[in-house]
């Protein structure tokens, strides 16, 4: 079992880089993915034999089939970010939130298609592009989560009762266990912050993810961010705004979110670092321009 956690995060820093590579070029998914193999709490968890690192793994590659499908890589993408949303669901059900990437995307899709004819479509076949494209993918998800979960559809009662309403009101804090008390009192979102920040990432890099986060949010809110990229934004949003709520904080709950933020706090040292080589070519211009344009005055002469 512990060879197989090392394998899925081994999978899940590969993954970091595709999607880093589709979203912010290749120097940025290659030092996402170089953070992302040196992070703590993943490290950690890829030691025991725990289904968290094999659901964020499914997540991570679902969330890279729905950016390929926003990109224009229609029906095959689709079936990859179904089918991997599916295992994702099957290894955590709170993971169920990964299907939004998905239909954002098929959305994403389906508009570009729209501009690309240079045509206005009307409402109804907008949402029918969205449709053909969206289904086939949450099909796949659900026959993946079938053969994955049988049991689940099988025993329905038991399965809602136990995961759903029983889990649920123990994460919730509607019933009181043991191991859920040390989280009483602690301020929701950041809480999760501070652990990550002081244990699971460290300082440097937990500061540096946690800027990205809120750096690829504001150019979102002033419509700066690529169509792609709100398909990431499409999981790690709904995901943190539910976790970060709940009274059960474990660290490993924020494991499929802390990659992508890992993704976004690199993507954004790396658009800092690109302008500031471009503000030293800048001005190493200068003096150049300068002689340039004295040796214009003198050239009557």
């Amino acid at each position: 079992g512990r060879p197989l956690s090392a394998l899925f995060d081994t999978g899940s820093v590969w993954l970091v880089f595709l999607i880093g590579r589709r979203l912010y070029g290749r120097r940025a998914g290659l030092l996402a993915a170089a953070l992302s193999a040196l992070t703590v709490m993943q490290i950690q968890l890829s030691h025991f034999y725990a289904f968290d690192p094999v659901a964020a793994f499914f997540v991570l590659l679902s969330v890279y089939g729905a950016v390929r499908l926003a990109q224009g890589g229609g029906a095959r993408a689709a079936l990859l970010a179904g089918a991997a949303a599916g295992c994702a669901v099957s290894s955590k059900f709170s993971a169920l939130p990964i299907l939004a990437p998905l239909v954002i995307a098929a959305a994403l899709a389906a508009w570009q298609e729209d501009l690309a004819r240079a045509a206005s479509s009307t409402l109804w076949a907008r949402l029918w592009a969205i449709v053909r494209l969206a289904l086939p993918g949450l099909l796949a998800a659900l026959a993946a989560f079938v053969v994955t979960s049988p049991f689940a559809i099988l025993d329905w009662p038991a399965y809602f009762e136990e995961v759903i309403v029983n889990q649920g009101a123990i994460i919730g804090g509607a019933i009181d266990a043991p191991y859920t008390r040390q989280y009483r009192g602690t301020i929701p979102f950041l809480y999760h912050i501070e652990q990550q920040v002081r244990w699971g990432m460290g300082w440097p890099l937990g500061v540096t993810a946690f800027l990205g986060l809120a750096w690829t949010l504001w150019r979102a809110m002033r419509g700066e961010t690529p169509p792609a990229e709100w398909v990431v934004l499409a999981w790690v949003v709904p995901y943190f705004g539910f976790t970060g709520f709940l009274l059960a904080k474990f660290m490993r709950y924020m494991l499929p979110l802390v990659p992508l933020f890992t993704l976004m706090g690199a993507a954004m040292l790396w658009a800092w670092w690109q302008r500031w080589e471009q503000a030293r070519a800048a001005a190493e211009d200068v003096p150049l321009r300068l002689g340039i344009a004295r040796l214009g005055w003198l050239a009557p002469i």
